[in-house]
């Protein structure tokens, strides 16, 4: 599905984000936008939150999916002290200002 032209900039690891998502950030060091969508337990999103929140530039963007499945992203926007905010009905977002 990958067009030849962007495959050197393609990297698909598949399994549990708790096993790759460590490596994968320590690997890429800073991220402007972090997209969850992976299980949606609220200890599985607010884990991949503070996981991905330490790596996530200033200005950046965590995205989630699903955030009205539970309260994992209005409790991590809290403990972030960062407002949050839904761009559509199931997808909400929080910028890093700090």
């Amino acid at each position: 599905m990958v067009p030849e032209h962007l495959r050197k900039r393609w990297d698909l690891r598949a399994g549990k984000s708790s096993d790759l998502l460590p490596t994968l950030l320590d690997e890429v060091k800073d991220v402007d936008i972090f997209l969850h969508d992976s299980e949606h337990s609220y200890e599985n999103m607010y884990w991949e939150y503070k996981t991905a929140w330490a790596h996530i530039k200033t200005g950046g963007l965590l995205l989630s999916h699903d955030v009205s499945q539970n309260a994992a992203f209005k409790d991590f926007a809290k403990h972030v002290s960062e407002e949050y905010y839904y761009m559509l009905k199931n997808l909400g977002g929080i910028k890093r200002t700090k």
